[in-house]
């Protein structure tokens, strides 16, 4: 019986030894896959402060042009007044011309 419980117990500890290589073997492979996903997530942290940083800038620039349009369609509304005015001043200048011809 002592033969068979000893034989028992090698094979036994052989089948604890492989099974101890191959959970060793997972964990380092675990252990790369968590490595490999930290650098990743780090990567994609810098993209995204760097897509952030761009938004921020196209954001400031949209301002800007929303800023200049809206003085643009002030000055533009400025002009056509002007010029919707030009006919009654040229008409008041002839006539005062007239007046100081007539005189």
């Amino acid at each position: 019986m002592p033969k068979k419980s000893l034989c028992d117990a090698k094979i036994e500890l052989e089948d604890l030894r492989e099974k101890s290589s191959s959970l060793e073997e997972s964990c380092n492979l675990v252990n790369n896959e968590k490595h490999n996903l930290l650098n990743e997530k780090s990567v994609l942290i810098s993209q995204l402060e760097s897509v952030e940083e761009k938004l921020d800038n196209l954001e400031r620039m949209f301002t800007n042009l929303e800023e200049k349009y809206v003085d643009m369609e002030k000055e533009k509304e400025s002009i056509v007044s002007q010029m919707e005015e030009l006919p009654l001043l040229l008409l008041a200048q002839k006539e005062k011309e007239y007046e100081l011809q007539s005189k």
